[in-house]
């Protein structure tokens, strides 16, 4: 089976999971509800990893793009950039800001106990690829990177990020788009 697929049905990105912490996550951030279309992307927009060999490889990346797909379709052109722009690397690719779901992805992740995020992580084994990304702030923290870190210790130093970010929405783009 397949990474992102594993990611999705017991991972980090679980179907079920997933969705409830970044609607948490939004509300946290925008201190209203999504609205049902917002929601529905908000379940669906990693549904494109079903199938990818890796989670941030060449592959993975593109992720976003089956969810755009059908929001377009199916909601118009707003909620499939909404889900096309959740991707920071997409987003900087296209020379494009992020869109209002990026910053409740990340803290939607961030608000997942760390037994919970390492444990489904460890099953997946989408943890060990997460460790090594050296395109993520997180892999330069520190003077050893991540060659010392457990995966509780890369997560905990994620939800610190991921804190930032709350208190700093504009970090999240600006690190991607080049402007710090």
């Amino acid at each position: 089976m397949k990474l992102g697929t594993k990611s999705l049905l017991f991972g980090c990105h679980q179907f079920i999971l997933h969705p409830i912490f970044v609607t948490a996550a939004w509300i946290k951030c925008y201190k209203e509800l999504p609205s049902p279309k917002e929601e529905l992307c908000i379940v669906i927009h990693d549904w494109g990893y079903f199938g990818k060999p890796n989670m941030d490889g060449p592959e993975g990346e593109t992720h976003p793009v089956w969810a755009s797909n059908f929001a377009y379709r199916h909601l118009g052109l707003y909620y499939g950039r909404l889900c096309l722009l959740h991707s920071r690397f997409l987003a900087k690719s296209k020379k494009m800001p992020v869109s209002r779901l990026c910053l409740p992805d990340k803290i939607g992740v961030g608000m997942m106990p760390v037994w919970l995020w390492v444990g489904l992580g460890s099953l997946s084994g989408e943890v060990r690829e997460y460790m090594k990304q050296d395109k993520y702030e997180i892999n330069h923290l520190g003077p050893n990177g991540t060659s010392f870190r457990t995966p509780s210790m890369f997560f905990k130093d994620y939800k610190k990020i991921t804190k930032r970010w709350l208190a700093n929405p504009s970090d999240l783009d600006e690190r991607v788009n080049g402007k710090e």
